[in-house]
């Protein structure tokens, strides 16, 4: 900007005159935007910015902003900042689109390169996994289904464990199924779906109900009257058995921290008999007993 002066003179009266208010403009804007806006992905709700800074010119540029050819007209949801960046609050998904950033002054105007704001949704798990209770050796499935923008991945995972190696199989539907299952494989597990703005969990505990087996059998004994006679028997499986004892001749079941006189029966299912007299012998019965099923040994006193 500058001063300019203008002197007439007229040639008859040999007078001039200066005028000293005139002055010159000169507008400018740069080429390269001190900030371009970069391709933006957020979640349906969210707050999505996309950055702009105008180049440098004089006057300074102002800033407006088009989506797919069409201006956008700010309102209490879509803003554009004191910077120029354009600013969209709880973001639909129509408002997917390219965007355009436009510097302008009286010297003229300068585009940013597109960039394209996409509006995802975070996955939501529609049908999640349930809890299951199943016998040992029976083959289980968890569902999970998903649906989200993009297509969310499902993860399967056990929590505080690992899982079941070799016998687990993640299905085509993404569903997870787990062969002749084990106790070992009782625990919590978890599907989670996620994709590019978030992720959602949903689990499912898994129970396996083993019938009674032995791990101690109780054995055949031969004891003198008067000396003490000890059959152990220790029975495992899942719900932990109820272990009881009884004689084959005798409707009485005995179970442990029972008096039953000479005989006992330890927290373990050690049955004592003490001391032993002589119409003590025949045979007994060590049974252990869960909602799973029985196990029995009938061992000899002699």
């Amino acid at each position: 900007m500058g001063v300019y002066y203008c002197n007439a003179t007229n040639p008859l009266t040999n007078h001039s005159a200066i005028s000293r208010n005139a002055t010159l403009d000169i507008a400018v804007i740069g080429s390269d935007f001190r900030q371009s806006p970069d391709n933006l992905d957020v979640a349906v709700g969210e707050e999505a910015v996309l950055e702009c800074k105008s180049p440098k010119g004089e006057p300074e540029p102002r800033v407006r902003w088009r989506k797919d050819n069409d201006p956008v007209k700010p309102t209490d949801r879509i803003q554009i900042t004191d910077s120029g960046s354009l600013r969209i609050k709880e973001a639909r998904k129509d408002d997917t689109g390219h965007y355009v950033c436009i510097a302008y002054n009286i010297g003229g105007e300068k585009e940013s390169p597109p960039a394209r704001l996409a509006v995802r949704e975070k996955p939501r798990i529609v049908e999640g996994p349930k809890d299951a209770l199943v016998q040992e050796n029976s083959d289980v499935f968890f569902q999970c289904r998903a649906i989200g923008d993009p297509e969310p991945t499902i993860i399967w995972k056990k929590l505080e464990d690992q899982m079941p190696q070799g016998r687990l199989h993640i299905l085509e539907d993404r569903s997870l199924k787990i062969e002749r299952a084990r106790q070992s494989d009782e625990g919590v597990y978890v599907c989670r779906a996620e994709n590019s703005v978030g992720s959602q969990e949903s689990e499912a505990k898994l129970t396996v109900h083993s019938q009674p087996s032995f791990v101690v059998t109780p054995k055949d004994k031969v004891v003198g009257v008067g000396r003490r006679a000890t059959f152990r028997c220790e029975v495992t499986g899942n719900p932990a058995p109820a272990v009881f004892w009884n004689k084959e001749s005798s409707q009485t079941l005995m179970f442990p921290n029972q008096d039953h006189g000479r005989m006992a029966v330890s927290d373990e299912g050690t049955l004592t008999i003490d001391p032993v007299q002589k119409d003590d012998a025949g045979e007994y019965i060590c049974k252990g007993l869960n909602i799973a099923g029985t196990a029995y040994a009938m061992p000899s006193l002699m």
